[in-house]
């Protein structure tokens, strides 16, 4: 994820709810308004001290930072479902990639597979601003080179790992835990041999 972006995007959400807040009148007055803002309130009376009622500074500075929480977990989770979804959404090279038969295991044609579908996944996430890019620099070269380039950085980008996942289930599923276990084994063998 883009954090840049993230707070970025949650300034200007919060900027726009509190000036609507502020400046239409039927908003300030909503049911449902008020308890989602409930923490707000009672953060506001904690800090009007001894006082009856809260300043006005109190109340917008506790409303607006409730509205850049709940701003920032909504992105947040926006951009994680938003990966995990084009990760699923590539799911028809990585069910290429375990469809061989028993016979024709190969790890060479797994890793190319690997690699179109993470070639995939990567053209995607470049046109979102809220995903950081993967450091894959060419996505049109050899997909067994990119395959071996993202299995090298795999523990530090969670498109990889989710596809390394997605892609070691669909092997158990259609050819047993063993011979799951040896294509992803010999796949990471052929992806060193490759880097190297």
């Amino acid at each position: 994820m883009n954090k840049r972006n993230i707070l970025f995007l949650a300034i200007i959400i919060a900027t726009l709810i509190t000036a609507a807040i502020r400046f239409i009148p039927a908003l300030d007055r909503a049911n449902t308004l008020a308890l989602v803002y409930f923490p707000s309130i009672l953060l506001a009376v904690l800090f009007a001290g001894n006082s009856h009622s809260p300043s006005e500074l109190a109340g917008w500075t506790s409303f607006v930072s409730y509205t850049l929480l709940y701003d920032i977990i909504f992105i947040v989770t926006y951009a994680v479902l938003w990966e995990l979804y084009l990760v699923h959404k590539s799911l028809r090279d990585l069910d290429r990639a375990s469809s061989a038969t028993r016979d024709q295991l190969d790890a060479d044609e797994t890793l190319k597979r690997l690699g179109q579908a993470l070639a995939q996944i990567e053209t995607r996430r470049r046109k979102s601003f809220l995903l950081k890019p993967m450091d894959l620099p060419d996505l049109s070269g050899d997909p067994a080179q990119l395959a071996a380039q993202a299995l090298r950085h795999a523990r530090d980008q969670r498109a990889v790992k989710s596809a390394l996942r997605v892609l070691g289930a669909q092997l158990k599923k259609k050819h047993g835990a063993e011979a799951a276990e040896r294509i992803m084994d010999a796949m990471h063998q052929q992806a060193t041999a490759i880097s190297n």
